[in-house]
């Protein structure tokens, strides 16, 4: 099956994962660490995108990028590139490193860009290599607390005046993760029902962070919009038998985007979507997810969709 287009815009937010192939080790010594480092710093510079948080683990990593220019492919290419053959020089490898190319997620809003900081900096926790986030040297976490000016990172940005102790707390708040089918961290459900409007200073950090999700209402007109249709055509609980490819493409359309840009569980998406069972939208989930990845077409509707509704509901920070 060929694959689809990276969803890949400018001032946009990403969650880059790359493994080892076959789940082999990426990192085997202190030097290939720092070399990564090196070459993602560099190329940082050259290619205009900033690096809010990164995690090195033996056989993975995690990346949270601010693409200004839409090149994150570009950068990512060539910093493989360029590691990959530095690996196999010094350790007298052959072959492939990497397991296939990168894996990325667009961050569509703050609460998420959150939820992804945390999950990152928690990994060598949850992975039985450190106790704390502090204390494994292959992350960003010390060098945000630590930084000698304050909200230095947008990561910092929600919290109060003591920034860097409030981004531990809500760090380490949550040492287990949740995760979707395809294995990317999810925003917590308890956001909506926990997360009370800033009201005071000493609120607690996970209190401050507002769940800041497109309205799906929205969401629904600019998907039948796209894909010229009705909006009954999406909600109906017995799709109609006689509904255009385009109807059944923009119900498809929808699915994907509730279940990635919004906190709703799947039973609500299924609910609101009319679906008969949690099962139905499971599969339905997965097409979509294949169709992203093989039909240009419906990769770039879902890329101006979501891009509409960043624009209108979304805040995204801004650096």
């Amino acid at each position: 099956m060929p694959r689809g287009p990276r969803i890949n815009l400018s001032d946009s937010y990403h969650h880059v994962v790359a493994h080892g192939n076959h789940r082999d080790k990426l990192f085997l010594d202190g030097a290939d660490y720092r070399l990564y480092l090196r070459l993602l710093r560099h190329s940082c510079i050259s290619y205009k995108i900033e690096t809010l948080a990164y995690c090195l683990m033996p056989n993975h990593l995690h990346l949270l990028l601010h693409s200004k220019l839409a090149n994150l492919s570009e950068m990512m290419k060539a910093i493989h590139y360029v590691y990959v053959q530095c690996f196999n020089r010094r350790h007298g490898c052959r072959g492939h490193l990497f397991q296939g190319r990168f894996k990325s997620r667009w961050i569509i809003n703050e609460s998420y860009l959150h939820e992804v900081g945390r999950y990152i900096h928690m990994n060598p926790v949850r992975a039985g290599i450190a106790q704390e986030p502090g204390d494994y040297p292959w992350s960003s976490y010390l060098g945000i607390v630590q930084s000698s000016l304050p909200k230095s990172s947008p990561l910092l940005k929600p919290f109060t005046e003591d920034a860097p102790g409030d981004f531990h707390k809500f760090t380490v708040a949550r040492r287990d993760a949740e995760e979707d089918h395809n294995g990317w961290p999810r925003l917590a459900c308890w956001y909506s029902a926990e997360a009370p409007a800033r009201s005071t200073a000493s609120a607690h950090p996970t209190q401050i962070l507002e769940t800041n999700q497109p309205d799906c209402d929205d969401i629904l007109q600019e998907v039948a919009r796209f894909f010229g249709c009705e909006g009954s055509d999406l909600t109906r609980h017995a799709p109609n038998a006689n509904a255009s490819p385009a109807a059944c493409d923009a119900r498809w359309a929808m699915l994907w985007i509730l279940r990635n840009s919004t906190i709703l569980t799947l039973f609500e998406i299924a609910s609101r979507l009319g679906y008969k069972s949690i099962q139905v939208a499971v599969n339905t989930l997965a097409r979509a997810d294949a169709k992203l990845k093989c039909d240009p077409a419906f990769s770039a509707k879902i890329t101006g969709i979501l891009s509409k509704i960043d624009a209108s509901k979304c805040n995204v920070p801004q650096v």
